[in-house]
């Protein structure tokens, strides 16, 4: 990297270009500027582990989950959506294809769906406050 600067520098000189001559290796020897460098580097690395443990437990796709499965996954993240589908219905795969869709782009939020073919549980709508997407009568 210094390398390429002192290039910079040089190639900026050479074409004309009278800007102030920086003395590169007070820049690289700045403890200041060094101590910045280091704590971003740490808070990227921090950044990086914590999405791959996301990624680990399922965040950035769809994930299919099982009735039993499903107060463990919706308690151990922030924010879930839970498609309840039934295989037979085309809606519900049409569904299926725009949550794969938002779960890449929403990796924060945890996208999973539970097959239910006679909707949800009373057990999962008491304990979960869940709303349901169907037309009130």
């Amino acid at each position: 990297m210094k390398r390429r600067v002192q290039e910079q520098l040089g190639n900026e000189q050479k074409a004309g270009n009278r800007q102030v001559a920086l003395d590169v290796n007070e820049l690289f020897d700045d403890a200041e500027l060094q101590k910045l460098h280091e704590e971003r580097l740490a808070k990227l690395k921090a950044e990086k582990e914590k999405r791959q443990e996301m990624s680990r437990r399922g965040h950035g796709s769809l994930e299919e989950i099982t009735e039993g499965e499903f107060l463990e996954t919706v308690t151990k993240a922030d924010l879930v959506v839970c498609h309840f589908f039934h295989r037979d219905f085309e809606r519900c795969k049409v569904m299926d294809k725009h949550l794969a869709l938002l779960a890449k782009k929403y990796f924060t939020t945890r996208f999973v769906k539970l097959s239910a073919p006679v909707g949800p549980t009373p057990h999962c709508v008491g304990r979960c406050l869940l709303q349901s997407s169907r037309p009130q009568r």
